[in-house]
């Protein structure tokens, strides 16, 4: 890359660049907002113009200012990743939004700087980390696909003390609804992933066992 292409752009190019930066930011926070995550398209996109325009100001100022300006913003995007991690028991979840919100700080000042094909480069790379390796890694890797799980209760059995008694058997178990059932009980129902080397019938017979839980269904 030239050293022009590097220079303060002018008005028309800046605006070019603030595009291309949220334009390809809004795709990768849909993906995330679509998958169920807190950091969805709002927060990528501002990310995104952020990141753009911090490294547009030190284009401004001239000099070194633009590398430490990108320095900066990975930093500082580091703790914004950090917010969307979350740990739960054995769980950590949310590895994956931050890892995203990463990279969309680097396309900002990628598309700030003039570097399209890098930015073209990456953006098709991350979309197709986040929308085609999941269901190949659910196929070679099945103790990493969610499994839904569904207990009908015997009356007077709390959904809470219930879900917590599945959580040791199943760590990562969600509930997702819970319902009434014609029995005069409740039902819940709720996701996890099986743990490495846990075939379903151990857990639907330790499941079952368990004080206050009627019937059980796995879906695998």
């Amino acid at each position: 890359m030239d050293v022009q292409a590097i220079g303060e752009p002018d008005a028309a190019e800046a605006l070019l660049r603030t595009l291309l930066a949220v334009g390809p930011a809004a795709l990768i926070g849909l993906q995330r907002e679509l998958s169920g995550q807190q950091a969805g398209l709002r927060t990528h996109a501002l990310l995104a113009l952020g990141a753009c325009l911090f490294t547009l100001a030190g284009l401004h100022l001239g000099g070194t200012e633009a590398g430490r300006v990108a320095g900066q913003v990975a930093t500082g995007v580091g703790f914004i990743g950090a917010g969307t991690i979350i740990r739960d028991s054995l769980r950590v979840k949310g590895l994956t939004t931050a890892a995203s919100l990463w990279v969309t700080a680097a396309i900002g000042v990628a598309a700030a700087v003039g570097a399209y094909s890098a930015l073209a480069a990456t953006v098709a790379v991350t979309l197709l980390v986040l929308l085609i390796v999941p269901p190949i890694e659910r196929q070679i890797l099945p103790h990493r696909k969610q499994q839904r799980v569904t207990v009908s209760l015997e009356p007077g059995t709390s959904p809470a003390s219930a879900a917590r008694s599945i959580a040791a058997i199943l760590p990562d178990f969600q509930v997702i609804r819970v319902r009434s059932t014609s029995a005069g009980g409740q039902a819940l129902t709720g996701e996890a992933r099986l743990q490495r080397g846990v075939g379903p019938v151990e857990v639907l017979a330790d499941i079952q066992a368990l004080r206050g839980i009627r019937d059980v269904d796995l879906t695998i």
